[in-house]
């Protein structure tokens, strides 16, 4: 039997350990360490936004987190740099790569639909490609997967 160290940074598998995940998310977040501030935060953001608001916000992944968080800085770079965007998903929202953009640079590829990481599965998904091929990168928007109709 192996033991785990190092959040998961040393997990043989990485290809998503949820161990890497909040150690970035937590090293960032500036949100509540105690649950009951993390709870009250939760209840706001959810009566602000019914819909997206309770799964909105990763900070209850940090409760208990033992580090301060470190603030990044952002500036642009001199590498080309390619942002990819969902217009309607919840998990990223698209106002966050258009403030991304405006920090750092870089053309916005749109992805236009509700699925976070719905891009390895679509055509578009070539865009992206190209840019780690060749450095290309692209501002176009380009159909997502199909958006379930209103209930």
């Amino acid at each position: 039997m192996s033991t785990r160290s190092g959040f998961g940074w040393d997990d043989p598998n990485p290809a998503f350990d949820p161990d890497q995940q909040n150690a970035l998310i937590c090293n960032e977040s500036s949100g509540p360490r105690d649950f009951e501030a993390h709870w009250r935060n939760h209840l706001a953001l959810s009566a602000e936004l019914p819909v997206a608001g309770s799964h909105g916000s990763y900070d209850g992944y940090c409760v208990g987190w033992p580090l301060p968080a470190t603030t990044w800085h952002f500036k642009p770079g001199k590498s080309p740099l390619q942002l990819v965007g969902h217009a309607y998903e919840s998990v990223t929202p698209l106002p966050w790569a258009h403030d991304m953009r405006a920090h750092i640079g870089g053309p916005l590829l749109t992805v236009e639909d509700d699925m976070h990481g719905s891009l390895s599965i679509l055509p578009c998904a070539s865009k992206a490609v190209e840019f780690f091929d060749t450095g290309k990168t692209s501002n176009a928007t380009c159909p997502g997967a199909p958006i379930p109709p209103a209930a």
